[in-house]
């Protein structure tokens, strides 16, 4: 059985302090409180580590969405289940990745409606010149106004908030063909 999430979460923000806390060690070297700070960043680095139940090697997601609760909640549930995530907050971060990024990404979700010049679909576009046929994803809280502006969708599948991260994995597994795509999801 994996960690739960909240303490996922914690030891992952703790393990992400593992340069600040060396830098700390350095200067403060040999005293009982470093023995301390780094047995708890490497106490987080295992949890981390043993909560990647389902490493997949399929290539990174990317993420896009304004609102960072549901970013957060997005990635920290695909991290947990073992894919890479990049994330981005709107638009215009989103291509500046996707014309960067090293590797194909293999899939993207995205947020229709965000702050700045370009919107979901834009970045969808953007994504599926840079990467053909990989899969994407498109969430919004309002359908009527995607169907309204765009008559035709360079994505394919369109999840309404709210949804469950079970509901967006079991999705993104459908469409790589990995995992148990069909397992029925708590």
């Amino acid at each position: 059985m994996g960690w739960p999430n909240s303490l996922v979460a914690v030891a992952g923000s703790v393990a992400a302090m593992s340069p600040a806390v060396e830098i700390w060690r350095r200067g403060h070297a040999g005293g009982r409180c470093d023995d301390g700070l780094s047995t708890l960043v490497s106490d987080a680095q295992r949890i981390v580590k043993s909560s990647r139940r389902n490493s997949t090697s399929i290539g990174p997601v990317l993420v896009v969405e304004d609102e960072v609760l549901i970013r957060l909640m997005v990635t920290e549930e695909l991290s947990f289940e073992g894919f890479d995530c990049h994330e981005a907050a709107n638009g215009e971060e989103a291509i500046a990745l996707i014309d960067a990024a090293p590797e194909r990404f293999a899939v993207l979700v995205t947020d229709f409606h965000m702050p700045g010049s370009r919107d979901g679909v834009e970045v969808a576009r953007h994504f599926r010149a840079r990467h053909p046929g990989a899969p994407v994803i498109i969430i919004t809280g309002r359908p009527d106004a995607l169907a309204e502006r765009y008559s035709v969708f360079p994505f394919d599948i369109v999840m309404h908030k709210p949804f469950t991260p079970s509901q967006l994995l079991a999705s993104i597994r459908r469409l790589l063909g990995c995992g148990d795509a069909d397992k029925p999801q708590p």
